[in-house]
């Protein structure tokens, strides 16, 4: 190698430097910096080289602490169930890991240097700025719900977290963010608001007595026949079905109750006599 390198030298007539093992040096040096170069006459003919040696062994184990640590890192944020990204205080990506790369569909080389703007539509990316500002205004966190940037893995909602990310003076020098994939909840949310609605409709329009107790037998709710049925108003509400049967009913009623209570949508039939 040393052969090969001090002919380059000589035939180009241009410096030369290369990195290698530290060959017949003490046993503290590792790996060394050599810098070659052509020496001149006064004519300008390339009369000789010379050399020089660097000991480059500490730097040469940071960078490859730095390139351990860089690939975990990365390891860790391909492995992460959510999206992460990182953008400077200007509101440009600057990292996103593989999951973001998924739901968004942009990989990290697009984002890269774009803000939410260029990327996601005007729904998403309003509130995602809003957020951006006030995290850099009140070095707080940021919590929000909001629909999902464009995408084609069926990603709805997202839940995002946002927070800043300090520098070693402790300034903010961009924003974190991690989001969470909650489209199963929100539809399963949206269903069940949709249920309550068209249940409380069917009650609320029902000529039957309904009413609604806890396990204790402690009244709930009532539906609005059950005045007009029963000849009660809202007072009813906190007070035992057991104080509106007829005491030689009780024992029955409460063998049903008790039979039904264990297990979750059996249903039990019987008669029994209303005070008034």
């Amino acid at each position: 190698l040393a052969r090969d390198t001090d002919l380059q030298v000589l035939q180009s007539g241009r410096t030369l430097q290369y990195q290698r093992p530290a060959y017949g040096i003490e046993r503290a040096v590792e790996r060394v910096l050599v810098t070659k170069f052509p020496v001149r006459d006064e004519a300008g003919v390339i009369v000789g080289l010379c050399g020089f040696i660097l000991d480059v062994s500490e730097l040469t184990r940071m960078q490859h602490t730095a390139q351990q640590r860089e690939r975990e890192l990365t390891s860790i944020l391909d492995s992460a169930p959510a999206g992460v990204f990182l953008k400077d205080v200007h509101g440009r990506f600057v990292r996103v890991n593989r999951q973001w790369e998924n739901w968004t569909g942009f990989t990290q080389m697009q984002a890269e240097g774009q803000s939410n703007k260029h990327l996601i539509r005007a729904v998403v990316a309003t509130p995602a700025d809003v957020s951006d500002r006030q995290v850099l205004e009140t070095g707080g966190v940021t919590i929000s719900e909001r629909p999902a940037p464009p995408n084609n893995s069926g990603l709805e909602h997202v839940l995002v977290i946002k927070f800043p990310v300090r520098g070693a003076d402790g300034g903010i020098v961009g924003i974190g963010g991690i989001f969470y994939d909650i489209t199963r909840r929100y539809r399963a949310e949206s269903e069940l608001r949709a249920s309550e609605t068209r249940f409380r409709a069917l009650v609320e329009n029902s000529n039957d007595v309904i009413a609604v107790a806890d396990r204790d037998g402690i009244l709930r709710f009532r539906g609005p026949s059950r005045a007009e049925g029963l000849g009660y108003g809202a007072t009813v509400i906190g007070r035992s079905t057991e104080t509106f049967l007829h005491p030689d009913d009780l024992p029955a009623f409460a063998a049903a109750r008790n039979d039904i209570l264990p297990a979750p949508g059996q249903t039990a039939r019987g008669v029994s006599r209303a005070r008034h």
